[in-house]
């Protein structure tokens, strides 16, 4: 192919089709991160199957439950805590009706230091749901340590 000698032209030859590159790039890393949410942690953590095997996640690995997520919620920052651009990490165990694969309970093993903060975080754990069958409970981390922007998601880990 030969290509135009105009500026303008030589652009949208060369350097659109790499935007869309990119920008295909960066849909790509988006859904790799949405998937790894929950997938790769830093800490180890433990899940319990329906027929009572303990599965252990060594820190960055995958974590098995999260294949079998349906939905999720993310929990919502507190205002005050926004404000302050301040943070925390709690580390929930979280009690599933292994039939329909809803949450009975969340229990809170480490607070995040902020009650309102742990607060939104069971409230959102509460919503979520797997596949019935699978798991009896599983452990994760939410929140997010130090200090942040507002404009900053809390991460589930």
């Amino acid at each position: 192919m030969c290509l135009p000698r105009h500026p303008a032209v030589a652009y949208l030859f060369l350097v659109r089709p790499m935007t869309n590159l990119r920008r295909l790039l960066c849909l790509i890393v988006i859904g790799a991160t949405a998937v790894g949410v929950v997938a790769d942690s830093p800490y180890t953590t433990h899940g319990v199957t329906a027929d009572g095997q303990v599965i252990t996640a060594p820190p960055k690995t995958h974590r098995p439950w999260a294949s079998d997520l349906i939905k999720t919620v993310k929990p919502e920052l507190p205002t005050e805590l926004r404000s302050n651009r301040r943070g925390g990490e709690a580390f929930c165990r979280v009690l599933l009706d292994v039939s329909s694969g809803t949450v009975r309970d969340v229990v809170v093993e480490k607070s995040s230091g902020y009650p309102a903060l742990d607060a939104n975080i069971v409230k959102a754990l509460r919503q979520w749901k797997l596949k019935p069958g699978r798991w009896k409970e599983f452990e994760i981390y939410v929140g997010r340590g130090g200090r942040f922007g507002p404009s900053e998601a809390l991460t589930i880990r």
